[in-house]
């Protein structure tokens, strides 16, 4: 497989003041992604989570 692997995480894309969205290989799988393709996303911060 082309792209770039670490530990057998493939990451799909760059986004955004350099975020890297990973997708694992049973998802990439189910959407039928490939290395390459444009994946939309939207990034949400979850208030509900406890902060230390």
């Amino acid at each position: 497989m082309s792209g770039n692997e670490r530990g057998g995480e493939t990451f799909l894309a760059k986004v955004y003041k350099g975020w890297r969205i990973t997708v694992y290989e049973p998802v990439r799988e189910y959407l039928d992604l490939e290395i390459g393709d444009t994946l939309r996303v939207t990034v949400q911060k979850d208030e509900r989570r406890a902060r230390p």
